[in-house]
């Protein structure tokens, strides 16, 4: 066994095999080619950002794993029961329609 960290190509692999998908089945789910998320597996090239976000969200995990293996505990726990609940705001009243004649010598239905 080696002693090597995981590199971004294996974690991907193995995380798209624990998920019992094909490179299809990611690549269709994340908007990207099967092509390139092979490049990705292999190590040949790493994604975009905005790819590395689709492949988190389609294999169910985060960036910072994806990309690190570095597992995160960010889950943020909120009783949504002991927020306060706010009082509804009443509407803006209406103003008075801004007329640009007025206090001018040019009629309303002249000016555009």
């Amino acid at each position: 066994m080696s002693d090597a960290p995981e590199t971004f190509g294996q974690r991907l692999r193995r995380l798209r095999l624990a998920r019992n998908m094909v490179l299809r089945d990611v690549a269709g789910a994340a908007g990207v080619r099967e092509s390139d998320l092979s490049h990705w597996e292999y190590d040949r090239y790493l994604p975009r950002a905005d790819r590395i976000a689709a492949l988190a969200s389609v294999l169910r995990t985060t960036t910072d794993y994806l990309l690190t293996g570095a597992e995160t505990d960010i889950a943020i726990r909120v009783d949504f029961a002991s927020l306060p609940v706010a009082k509804p705001v009443a509407p803006p009243k209406p103003k008075a329609p801004f007329r640009i004649g007025r206090g001018t010598r040019v009629e309303t239905q002249h000016v555009r």
